[in-house]
């Protein structure tokens, strides 16, 4: 089962939101994020979060959706522990998700942006695949030593080996790797303009920062640590 996930972040192409929305088998809303639906005229299975971000116009959609039976709201306590985007990933999880791509999960809000991001190994450690997408990245998150779920659309296994793994892009795409744990070992990246063997990075370092794609298809392999794979466009 896909899960699409959308959050009160910046989302500014409908077009794309409409194509990731008519993929997923569950929608959740997640608060304001119940804006980005109404302007699409998409209804969310569920609408999750305090609604403490939700515009007038957004909420009532939301409530002739749900007297339609098309939506379930489900109210949390402004004081919780818990993020409402948190609480969204918690609930698709719970629910049999497969699959969980997130949008609308990053913008002005550095400390929401990058507890979103983190969210993915959450995801990730219950051997869920999961992205997340914004107008000009889509964020991956890979370890040799996390279930190797299918990385879809953009990146997928290579093998069983969970150190593996290909990714497809065009010639001239942009990629990044991030290290997130204190460091990574065992790094190799060939296909891309500036290969690495065996390499090993620290948390902080920008090394694997915009490399660039010289084939259709290049490769990732890692044996040691975490790290962030962006795809991103200007």
């Amino acid at each position: 089962m896909e899960y699409l996930i959308i959050s009160n972040g910046i989302v500014v192409d409908d077009d794309s939101l409409v194509k990731l929305a008519k993929h997923a088998d569950v929608i959740v809303g997640v608060d304001g994020g119940a804006r980005h639906l109404k302007r699409i005229n998409v209804s969310p299975n569920v609408l999750i979060g305090d609604m403490d971000s939700i515009d007038v116009d957004a909420q009532l959609y939301m409530d002739i959706c749900a007297s339609e039976n098309y939506t379930k709201i489900i109210k949390y306590p402004k004081e919780k522990d818990a993020s409402d985007t948190e609480l969204a990933v918690l609930w698709a999880i719970e629910h049999g998700a497969t699959y969980i791509t997130l949008t609308g999960v990053t913008g002005t809000r550095m400390d929401h942006t990058l507890s979103n991001i983190f969210l993915l190994k959450t995801i990730k450690e219950k051997g869920i695949g999961c992205k997340i997408v914004d107008t000009h990245n889509e964020i991956y998150i890979f370890s040799n030593e996390l279930p190797n779920c299918e990385l879809r659309t953009e990146t997928r296994c290579c093998n069983g080996d969970y150190g593996e793994l290909s990714v497809n892009g065009k010639k001239g795409d942009l990629l990044s790797i991030i290290p997130i744990t204190k460091e990574v070992s065992g790094l190799t990246l060939s296909g891309f303009k500036y290969p690495l063997v065996n390499a090993t990075l620290s948390f902080g370092s920008s090394n694997g920062v915009s490399n660039v794609f010289n084939e259709d298809r290049a490769c990732i392999s890692l044996k040691h640590g975490t790290i962030l794979i962006i795809k991103s466009s200007d």
